[in-house]
């Protein structure tokens, strides 16, 4: 059985913002961590943030949830020398916009975003509620600070049936 679910119109832009995308629509959005970790960048980390050879990041997902629907798993990588403290504020995370401001970051842009599809692994399955054979898209950005610092990874993937990409 097929189940349409709503489908998001997801603007690629220099500024791209969750936020934005849902404010206005009228679904109720949730947002869960669903893991957090402090650890040793790997060499692509350290060069598409900047960073010295050992430096350490703070990875975390966030599942977004529309009117009860599993929409998307946000994977976010940041470096633990710009947000001091975020293991104590994790929780409390309603959006990334809001959390750069936490910091200080008033404004940010998307310097980049490669788009890819393909089939999900069994735990995006599990928690985006779809079937093996439901393929996923998945975007990768990196955001940068009004200096053209990078501030974050992310990488977000959503079932293919609710975004629409437009670029």
């Amino acid at each position: 059985m097929f189940v349409r679910r709503l489908t998001l119109d997801y603007r690629i832009k220099s500024r791209t913002r969750w936020s934005d995308m849902v404010r206005g629509r009228g679904e109720k959005v949730d947002i869960h961590l669903i893991n957090f970790e402090e650890r040793r960048g790997d060499p692509a980390i350290w060069r598409s943030l900047s960073l010295q050879r050992g430096e350490r990041v703070f990875e975390f997902t966030l599942l977004r949830v529309l009117d009860g629907t599993p929409i998307c798993l946000a994977h976010h990588t940041l470096p633990t020398a710009r947000f001091p403290g975020l293991a104590d504020k994790i929780n409390d995370v309603r959006s990334i916009s809001g959390l750069f401001m936490e910091y200080g970051i008033e404004d940010y842009k998307r310097s980049d975003t490669t788009m890819t599809c393909r089939l999900p692994e069994k735990e995006e399955v599990r928690l985006l509620c779809i079937q093996r054979a439901q393929p996923l898209i998945v975007l990768e950005g990196r955001n940068i600070d009004k200096n053209g610092r990078p501030l974050e990874i992310s990488r977000s993937k959503w079932p293919a049936d609710c975004i629409s990409v437009k670029i």
